[in-house]
């Protein structure tokens, strides 16, 4: 059994990274999104163990930032959304690695990870 284990987590260790054709570009224009949302809360009306409709308690208004990077690749434009948080270490003028397919724009930062970007149409 510790065999298959040590033999299975070798084979990962070997498995071939995932070959992008990468892009040369240029970060264009990266702009910051701040939308307020508000959101309702609810409880139940009934005492523990009985159903009943819940009923509403307020609500709750927070902020959610959106970062949206575009770039030049040759004649190419690409475009991409970030939510949680930002590309860190990119601003506009870098030069960084981009790949695009289905839907999704993949950023090489300069530390060496990829990081996944909801694709969208550059303006």
């Amino acid at each position: 059994m510790r065999l298959l284990l040590v033999l299975s987590v070798f084979c990962c260790l070997l498995a071939p990274a995932k070959d992008r054709a990468w892009q040369d570009a240029k970060v264009v224009k990266v702009d910051v999104t701040e939308t307020e949302q508000e959101d309702q809360l609810y409880r139940s009306s009934a005492p523990s163990g009985q159903s009943g409709q819940p009923l509403a308690t307020g609500s709750e208004k927070h902020t959610k930032k959106t970062w949206t990077y575009t770039f030049q690749a040759g004649d190419k434009k690409y475009a991409g959304v970030a939510e949680k948080k930002s590309l860190e270490g990119v601003k506009q003028g870098d030069e960084i690695k981009v790949f695009s397919s289905r839907g999704f724009t993949y950023v090489l930062m300069p530390d060496g990870k990829e990081r996944k970007l909801d694709s969208v149409k550059p303006e």
